[in-house]
């Protein structure tokens, strides 16, 4: 089977082509920066203003990304068929390219056809998707086209445990067949993809660690500092200045399961771990956070007295930490509930409402 060639096409699309694309798509623009455009997310609301301003535009790859309901990249062409879709339109591949042709004043005929790559796993070429955040040295950000290379599936674990497919889709959840791993896009508040961790389930990889960074065939690594981002800070930071409040929970796992009760209304942020640090402190200030709901682990269970008081310690830190910035309030375990590293999300919703109301206010 044969497909027509897009890579001239797109290379020849300037910026001025792609706003008059969009124009002729309905698509509104809520800002242009030099590196992203953010727009409403015509591609799955037929008035896209009703859907919020969450689809991403790449001005460097021309490319989309829909972190809401899609929760998956495409480029113009593909933008343009989910657009006729919803619009109840002709949307095959060549009813885009046509409408794309029409808009841009540019001839069909010019576009040559090629055989259809049959190596879906051929990783190499991937690294001018890596892209440098301006004046920093640490923080990569990724083409979100590579998640098109995984499986959209949905952990059955992570389902029986309370987070429904509708989050995890959301969250652009991902499965790495050759890995057999399940994949965790991490983003930026901007929604910019800046990092996949990987859940082992092979037994063998457990062994040796449960979580670790997306490497492909051809060696590039996902990796990203994990101690100077949020999970979840994309979908939760509107919730979060709207009440001044944010729930800081350990993992990304109870950051997805209070998405899936309390939906728009979640201020959840993962902090992969339990070290906030003065630096993600300070982000959360300056968001104006007035109030810290603090949902830690319980890792002293089952261990040593000194254990015990390293992590009373380490509770104390994170509120002092807090002192003339905000108020602190801890979730405990009251309802003596708890298995070892286990946090009172884990519970059901009708425990966890019982144990967040009986919270101690530091």
């Amino acid at each position: 089977m044969e497909k027509i060639n897009t890579r001239t096409l797109k290379q020849q699309l300037t910026l001025g082509d792609c706003e008059k694309i969009l124009t002729d798509l309905t698509i509104p623009i809520y800002t242009k920066g030099d590196k992203t455009w953010r727009l409403y997310t015509g591609c799955h609301h037929k008035d896209a203003y009703k859907g919020g301003h969450n689809l991403i535009f790449y001005t460097d790859t021309k490319s989309f990304q829909c972190v809401t309901q899609c929760s998956c990249s495409f480029d113009i062409i593909g933008l343009t068929q989910r657009r006729l879709k919803t619009l109840e339109k002709p949307c095959s591949f060549m009813d885009a390219v046509g409408f794309i042709a029409q808009s841009t004043g540019k001839e069909i005929g010019d576009y040559k056809r090629v055989s259809k790559q049959p190596n879906i796993c051929d990783w190499s070429g991937l690294e001018r998707f890596v892209r440098m955040r301006k004046g920093d040295s640490l923080l990569k950000t990724f083409d979100p086209c590579i998640l098109n290379e995984l499986e959209s599936s949905y952990y059955e674990g992570w389902i029986d445990e309370g987070i429904s497919i509708e989050t995890q889709k959301k969250f652009g959840i991902k499965y790495y067949r050759r890995a057999n791993q399940i994949c965790i896009p991490c983003r930026n508040r901007e929604g910019e993809l800046i990092g996949i961790r990987c859940r082992n389930l092979d037994p063998e990889r457990l062994e040796t660690a449960k979580y670790i960074p997306l490497i492909t065939l051809d060696g590039q690594s996902y990796a990203f500092p994990t101690n100077q981002v949020f999970y979840g800070i994309n979908y939760t930071w509107e919730a979060i200045e709207r009440t001044q409040t944010v729930t800081i929970v350990e993992s990304e796992k109870a950051t997805m399961k209070l998405d899936t009760w309390y939906g728009e209304d979640n201020t959840a942020l993962g902090m992969f771990g339990h070290n906030l640090g003065l630096k993600r402190r300070n982000q959360l200030i300056k968001m104006g956070v007035k109030r810290v709901i603090y949902v830690p682990d319980n890792d002293w269970i089952g261990k040593t007295p000194e254990d015990f008081d390293r992590w009373k310690k380490e509770i104390k830190g994170f509120i002092d930490s807090w002192a003339g910035y905000a108020q602190v309030e801890i979730v405990w375990d009251t309802l003596d509930v708890l298995q070892p590293k286990e946090n009172a999300v884990d519970q059901t919703k009708e425990v966890w409402e019982e144990l967040f109301n009986n919270r101690e206010i530091c």
